[in-house]
């Protein structure tokens, strides 16, 4: 190539789908670069777009985008039960109302609000180790309430209404395991992806 661009070389031309002219030379790496640019747009390398693997399945009916929203459901309807009608909470587990029961009543309402918004929210998040974190945290939410529950049943503070409680937050420990698992499936298939094309 250098011996060409001695004195007196001239490129010879060639003729491009748009009608213009484009040196030969540079036609082949011309096509190259576009042909690994778009390569590179369609992977994960630049954080632009996720791999096939990576990408969320819609035909999963577990995913997380469902789990999210069936618990932002679940925490917006405790939000009003808290909030508003706390006496069906205290019926169903059945334990006494007084004004110190209130006042914890309507502090849980306020958190579960934020636990509904946080998962609404988030709902549409791609996998990522935040997304990690917030299953994380939602499954320890619910085995927490869980073993609570369960606790307070045998020490004879709450009544048998708490087991439909209890049931529900196994429920949704269940899907959130569900999904980190899913998730720990992907990011293996990445990983044997990126080896498999780095030894090929």
């Amino acid at each position: 190539v250098l011996s060409k661009l001695g004195r007196g070389y001239k490129p010879s031309l060639t003729k491009q789908s748009n009608g213009w002219p484009l040196s030969s030379s540079f036609a082949i790496p011309l096509r190259y670069i576009l042909r690994q640019t778009s390569y590179l747009n369609s992977t994960a390398y630049c954080g632009v777009r996720r791999q096939s693997w990576l990408s969320p399945q819609e035909n999963r009916i577990v995913s997380y985008k469902a789990v999210s929203i069936a618990a932002s459901a679940l925490y917006s309807t405790l939000f009003l039960c808290l909030l508003v009608a706390p006496d069906l909470i205290y019926w169903l587990f059945g334990i006494e109302r007084h004004t110190t029961a209130d006042l914890l009543a309507k502090r849980a309402a306020m958190l579960f609000l934020g636990l509904a918004v946080l998962t609404f929210l988030g709902r549409d998040a791609p996998y990522s180790s935040l997304r990690q974190a917030v299953s994380v945290a939602m499954a320890t939410t619910m085995a927490g309430l869980m073993l609570t529950g369960m606790y307070e049943f045998f020490l004879g503070t709450a009544g048998i209404g708490i087991w439909s409680a209890i049931g529900g937050e196994a429920l949704f420990l269940s899907l959130y395991l569900h999904v980190l698992l899913q998730d720990a499936q992907h990011l293996k298939r990445g990983i044997d992806f990126h080896i498999e094309r780095g030894t090929a």
